[in-house]
């Protein structure tokens, strides 16, 4: 009995992993995904679901999944500063140290030169990261260079040391 459980839930897993990649290609997904774009280019302030959907019903997950995507490739086109030539547009990270011990008794803000930096601090500070043109990086940006190792460490991605300079990361 216990095999069949088991067996089961492995059927469910495998089945539910080979549908996410198969929304992306559905209709809603494309109709959700351009409605997205134009409601960004048109500049409607309420978003997307708010533009294509409206107050009629709330949107569905494969919509939502569509409207996120949507939102990164426009923030892209948009700001091409964002992916920079080499891939990497990180320039300094920033934090306010409080005076404590572990601030080395600084206070006020703090510029972060290097991703490592960043990297170490991130589990312990709010830090904001900026880019050479000293515009604000975005989370889902900044996502692809960070990942959790730990509840409170983070590391660089392979990602990261591939598309950034050693002086932006070292």
């Amino acid at each position: 009995m216990k095999k069949f459980a088991i067996l089961s839930c492995i059927a469910i897993f495998s089945a539910s992993a080979h549908a996410a990649p198969a929304a992306r290609t559905s209709k809603e997904y494309n109709e959700a995904y351009k409605c997205a774009m134009e409601a960004f280019v048109s500049g409607y302030g309420a978003g997307p679901a708010g533009y294509c959907v409206g107050n009629s019903r709330d949107p569905s997950s494969v919509e939502q999944k569509a409207y996120k995507s949507a939102e990164i490739d426009f923030r892209k086109k948009a700001n091409p500063v964002l992916t920079g030539a080499n891939g990497c547009s990180f320039s300094y990270g920033t934090y306010i140290a409080n005076g404590s011990h572990a601030d080395n008794f600084e206070e006020g803000p703090q510029k972060i030169a290097s991703m490592k930096q960043v990297a170490r601090l991130m589990g312990s500070r709010d830090i904001s990261l900026f880019d050479k043109t000293d515009q604000p990086i975005p989370r889902e940006t900044a996502s692809l260079w960070f990942k959790k190792k730990t509840p409170y460490e983070w590391v660089l991605t392979p990602e990261a040391v591939k598309s950034c300079s050693k002086k932006q990361v070292s």
